[in-house]
């Protein structure tokens, strides 16, 4: 008897369902706080920093990469039982805000946060007990009251749900944050714009989206600019919460003591490191005061009043805001990499080449070793890196449709696998979330229609298939404008007259003989000028190169010798007439699949055979479909050759077979 070959991965996967089918058992036969206590170990199994989470009581706490496969099914078993929310929920085990806001009555809720306010100096979006109020975490799965409205409060039956959305427009005015993330990195979208959408649950999520892209200006220092009020171009204030229906936001003005909203375009961060409190946000210790009982303290720095010259800290274990003169305040020597945990980072100066450059997402920080993790999702694996070598990815402030759970997902993974339309439109159509983002398991949207050819028939997928259209068509564009607009030696611009082009390849730009000759004999251009050129003129097809299937060799002997090979002019197609066909490609060393829209040219054409790297390269460069296949034209000379057209590729809006 053949013996099976054991799939190890697959036991793997398997297993780990079968410990979660366990957790999930014990966990409804526990009280709640024995499910807290529960969820936390399992938190702590796929490494989740439960100190920084607990350090960090209105805050996103710990949201770096989940690195293994075993810890990414688990967390998202957990997700998928709402840990413990349904307990939670049943019991009302919430603070009384967070009831407040679940029982969907917008007036107490309005009146809560007033109260709090009432007790607080400007600029409020500064002060952490209000801060404590609107994003105090609840639950072990370390829910915001946003959050909670759109995941417990699906569970809240004879609630007009409508009202949630009054409620959240409520919290962000007053400064909640709209991209809080949940302890496995959940967000607002990924409750909202998910297989449970409604259009309720879209509506907020479009808020959420449009609060998120100036998040990052509540409670900094800000300037005024471009206004029809002249006297407030230029003053200087603390820019507060979001007012959804208006699109604007607060800015506390000091020397006005005047709080006044704005127009995000006429708010402008002020880049002076001098004129902002550095400590704000940072997690410090307390030293050298004279109620010892308070030193060794750690807490979280908040608003800074210049009146008194102290500022006010937050101290989680006593959950209290006490106020402190800067002298007694102590940065820790790991703050740095503490505060890296989760962050998007790049790497550089590392002896081993090939990190260098290379995006992750910062973990935990090894104090013994003094480097901290960073997951690499490019490279699928972990790896730990001194803090001089990393770096924040400046370039990774993202939508919050594009934001990353801990397992790299984003909902419109979810709405691809459930043909959301409603939800595509939305996240597409009307933000240009991005079809490319990746989980870490090397799956992205445009992925899963592609693998999948029914699912380019689908709602979602036609929509998808748009978006590459469209997104082919402004890289072509952008790339055109390039070639035809700068010395490809000098970067000096041509300008209008286009300068000159090399006389073999006829592509290349130069602004002159001197910058020709130079890139020629320094530039590399003598190597890639035969393949410039390639592209151009087009390269002859070898049928020395073409693979034969025994499927054609059947169809031969049924249907006549004509059928056994398909390498050939396609149907109506005259010698010398150019016609489009379609490459689609895998790795460098595997075989193109090529074919016209009848079909009646099909082929398999092998590595090394004359156009297979320069049609491989075209269909890898082509961003549309993730460089897995491109178009591009072809004729057929008299004598029965086939001339490919590299220089051709890209994608058509008519191009849809």
């Amino acid at each position: 008897m053949a013996h099976r070959k054991i799939n190890w991965e697959e036991v793997k996967k398997m297993s780990a369902l079968e410990s979660n089918h366990d957790f999930t058992n014990k966990l409804r036969t526990l009280s709640l706080v024995d499910q807290q206590t529960e969820i936390r170990s399992l938190l702590r199994s796929f490494g989740t920093d439960i100190e920084k989470n607990d350090s960090d009581p209105f805050g996103n706490g710990d949201q770096s990469a989940i690195p293994t496969l075993e810890g990414r099914t688990r967390a998202r078993e957990l997700f998928s039982i709402g840990g413990d929310l349904p307990a939670a929920t049943f019991s009302k085990s919430f603070s009384p805000f967070a009831l407040a806001c679940l029982a969907g009555e917008p007036a107490p809720v309005k009146t809560m946060i007033e109260d709090v306010c009432s007790k607080l100096k400007q600029p409020y979006s500064r002060q952490n007990k209000l801060k404590e109020l609107l994003d105090g975490r609840e639950t072990a799965m370390r829910h915001s009251p946003l959050l909670l409205l759109w995941s417990a409060g699906k569970m809240m039956m004879g609630i007009n749900k409508s009202k949630y959305v009054t409620i959240s427009k409520l919290l962000l005015r007053a400064g909640a944050s709209p991209d809080c993330q949940d302890v496995v990195g959940k967000t607002v979208v990924h409750y909202g714009a998910g297989m449970m959408a409604t259009d309720i649950t879209l509506e907020i999520v479009d808020v959420c989206i449009e609060a998120a892209k100036t998040s990052h200006m509540c409670g900094r220092d800000v300037v005024l600019k471009g206004l029809h009020s002249a006297e407030l171009n230029g003053k200087t204030g603390v820019a507060g919460g979001f007012d959804a229906d208006s699109g604007r936001r607060s800015v506390y003005i000091r020397d006005l003591d005047r709080e006044v909203w704005v127009k995000v375009e006429n708010i402008e961060l002020i880049d002076d490191t001098t004129k902002l409190d550095l400590l704000h946000g940072k997690r410090i210790v307390l030293a050298g005061l004279k109620n010892e009982a308070m030193n060794g303290k750690k807490g979280i720095v908040g608003a800074f009043d210049s009146d008194a010259g102290r500022h006010g800290v937050y101290i989680p274990e006593m959950r209290k805001e006490v106020w402190i003169k800067k002298e007694n305040i102590s940065v820790p020597v790991d703050e740095p990499a503490l505060n890296l945990s989760g962050k998007n980072v790049v790497l550089s100066g590392l002896k081993t080449a090939s990190l260098n450059g290379k995006k992750g997402i910062a973990g935990q920080f090894d104090s013994s070793s003094r480097r901290l993790s960073v997951f690499i999702p490019e490279k699928k694996k972990e790896v730990c890196v001194k803090i001089e070598n990393i770096s924040i990815d400046d370039s990774a402030k993202k939508l919050l449709s594009d934001v990353q759970d801990r397992l790299g997902s984003v909902s419109l993974h979810e709405v691809v696998m459930n043909d959301r339309e409603d939800c595509a439109k939305l996240l597409l159509e009307k933000h240009n979330t991005s079809i490319h983002t990746k989980d870490y398991d090397g799956s992205g949207p445009l992925q899963m229609i592609v693998s999948v050819g029914a699912a380019m028939n689908t709602k979602v997928g036609r929509i998808i298939s748009s978006v590459t259209r469209k997104e082919a068509k402004m890289a072509h564009s952008a790339k055109k404008a390039v070639l035809n607009s700068y010395c490809a030696n000098c970067n000096k611009s041509l300008g209008t007259d286009g300068g000159m082009k090399c006389s073999k390849c006829k592509v290349t730009l130069y602004c002159g003989r001197d910058c020709q000759v130079k890139h020629w004999k320094e530039g590399g251009h003598k190597q890639e000028c035969k393949l410039l050129a390639a592209k151009k003129e087009g390269v002859q097809l070898s049928r020395d190169y073409i693979q034969h299937h025994a499927n054609m060799e059947l169809a031969a002997r049924i249907y006549g010798p004509q059928f056994r090979d398909s390498f050939r002019i396609p149907q109506g197609v005259k010698p010398g007439e150019k016609f489009v066909i379609k490459v689609q490609a895998n790795d460098e060393d595997m075989p193109l699949m090529i074919y016209d829209e009848t079909r009646t040219c099909q082929l398999c054409y092998l590595p090394n055979g004359p156009g297979h790297s320069e049609m491989w390269r075209e269909a890898k460069n082509e961003p549309a479909w993730g460089g897995r296949k491109t178009y591009m034209k072809a004729s057929w000379t008299d004598d029965d050759k086939c001339i490919v057209y590299p220089g051709t590729a890209g994608i058509k809006n008519k191009y849809a077979w």
